[in-house]
């Protein structure tokens, strides 16, 4: 399992306040299996989970949960770093374990820094910190768990088709342009700064001060997009970030 490195940034979009997410709509569940203590998982983490359309099976010993992984074959793995020993590589455990191609895995810890690792929570994280990053470790590592279409306006983002679409038609976009556009639907109507966006749509991003590199992705993202619908997706607000364009 290739580890992220965290990005170098501490004020996240997700700790400014009157930010609300928008749950997954589906008739199917996806499925996490989570390993924590006795004392259970952090309720904005299981709330966020619920959310983001996953069934929770929880584990309190670390052997169990890894003889279940190929049984049950979740989505997600979750777990708190207390219930490893300490300097052992929990991730390694669970590549050799899964019998998925790909299957993304979550930490918590109590690393007070870890707000701009995206594959990282604490047990103080909040919802929406912790909607996204279930939701941004998806789409960078197994698309295929995404459940139906989302909307944000007149615009829709069918996520496992991985297209954008509007009245006149439908856009064809990458796994990049995907892990870009996805956080702005699972949080309407939000300005995202750029190392939020990068550190949840970039994989292995590093993202350090006065860092540039998203725009570069965002800038062939929108010239994709308006070349097939004649539409611009995203508009740059200064000093910011990008905002999702409403038409």
């Amino acid at each position: 399992m290739i580890r992220f490195e965290p990005c170098a940034a501490l004020d996240m979009l997700w700790d400014k306040p009157d930010l609300h997410v928008v749950a997954v709509q589906s008739g199917r569940r996806s499925l996490a299996v989570v390993l924590v203590s006795a004392h259970g998982l952090p309720s904005v983490i299981a709330y966020a989970l619920d959310l983001a359309g996953f069934d929770i099976v929880v584990f309190d010993d670390a052997r169990r949960c890894l003889d279940e992984i190929p049984v049950r074959r979740p989505d997600i793995v979750v777990f708190d770093t207390a219930m490893v020993q300490p300097g052992h590589n929990f991730h390694d455990d669970v590549a050799t374990a899964r019998i998925t191609e790909t299957l993304p895995v979550l930490e918590i810890s109590p690393d007070s820094d870890s707000a701009s690792n995206a594959q990282m929570l604490t047990p103080t994280s909040g919802e929406v910190e912790a909607f996204l990053k279930i939701r941004a470790l998806l789409r960078r590592e197994r698309p295929s768990a995404l459940l139906g279409k989302r909307k944000n306006g007149p615009i829709t983002l069918d996520e496992p088709g991985f297209r954008l679409c509007l009245e006149q038609g439908c856009a064809e976009i990458s796994k990049t342009d995907l892990n870009i556009l996805g956080p702005f639907f699972d949080v309407q109507d939000a300005i995202f700064d750029r190392q939020s966006l990068e550190c949840l749509a970039l994989k292995g991003s590093d993202w350090r001060p006065g860092s540039r590199s998203i725009d570069t992705y965002i800038s062939r993202l929108r010239r994709r997009v308006d070349a097939q619908l004649g539409f611009d997706p995203l508009r740059a607000v200064r000093g910011v970030g990008y905002a999702l364009r409403k038409q």
